[in-house]
């Protein structure tokens, strides 16, 4: 399979990474600026260039990994034959912003936080799938097997949830670990001193429920602690209102799952 890569970011880094290491055939990188492109084109050794109009014309698939507010503007420019089967990497786009460009499309979306210093085995990240077609689908899942096994099949609003979800399993936490930072720091104390507490609580939710692992002072309802830490933060007020607004959620979230139901 021939493959053409449209996008030189955070993604279409670790897809050429992957791919100039696999049985696929990377044969051209596209970036808007010239830096990026020719960065990575140097690094994987694959032709690059920053005009669209110069894309290779016989290529399998075109990956186009780009932000989703560049999509429209991409699609608009690109000049293939109708019978070019595009692929974008977005989670909160229709696969049909594609139509306009060819008659094959679909969405090839790793599930997965991609930075350029941060090497990422494939192998465990999920893959969500969608094609016009279900010949282009299949096409699109043995390329994808040279990635990862774990592979979904979903449509649009289903993509749409999954990176939903995925903002509060990733961004969020990344952000309270800034505020985590934060709160050391102003002690002279390292981040170091968190890190095993994050390890562990990652590995346990791999075995078990997010339910059946939360523990501190809001799960054991103690709003001495409570008082004392918001206490603490009343010079911050805006740590202050996210650690009240947190713990309520997840003094709510044991209200829920106390109450009794109804089975009648």
């Amino acid at each position: 399979m021939r493959v053409v890569l449209v996008g030189a970011g955070n993604v279409g880094t670790h897809l050429a990474y992957h791919l100039c290491s696999s049985q696929v055939k990377l044969v051209q990188i596209w970036s808007r600026t010239e830096v990026s492109a020719r960065t990575l084109g140097e690094r994987v050794e694959v032709p690059f260039t920053t005009t669209l109009d110069d894309l290779s014309a016989d290529a399998d698939l075109y990956i186009v990994a780009v932000p989703d507010h560049a999509l429209p503007e991409i699609m608009s420019l690109l000049s293939l034959q109708r019978d070019r089967f595009i692929v974008h990497t977005s989670a909160g786009s229709s696969m049909d912003i594609l139509r306009i460009a060819s008659d094959r499309y679909g969405v090839f979306y790793p599930l997965q936080t991609f930075s350029r210093t941060h090497p990422v085995r494939f192998s465990n990240v999920p893959l969500c799938l969608e094609a016009n077609t279900a010949g282009d689908l299949a096409l699109l899942k043995d390329f994808a097997r040279h990635f990862s096994r774990r592979i979904y099949i979903m449509d649009t609003e289903k993509r749409k949830t999954v990176h939903l979800a995925a903002v509060f399993a990733n961004n969020f936490p990344n952000y309270l670990y800034q505020v985590s930072e934060d709160i050391l720091h102003g002690e002279k104390l390292p981040f170091d001193l968190v890190k095993p507490l994050i390890r562990e609580t990652a590995m346990k939710v791999q075995r078990q429920s997010p339910r059946q692992v939360q523990t501190g002072p809001a799960s054991r309802e103690d709003h001495a602690i409570i008082s004392q830490h918001i206490e603490r933060l009343g010079r911050d007020t805006a740590y202050a209102r996210l650690y009240s607004f947190l713990t309520q959620c997840i003094l709510d979230s044991l209200a829920n799952k106390n109450k009794p139901h109804d089975h009648a």
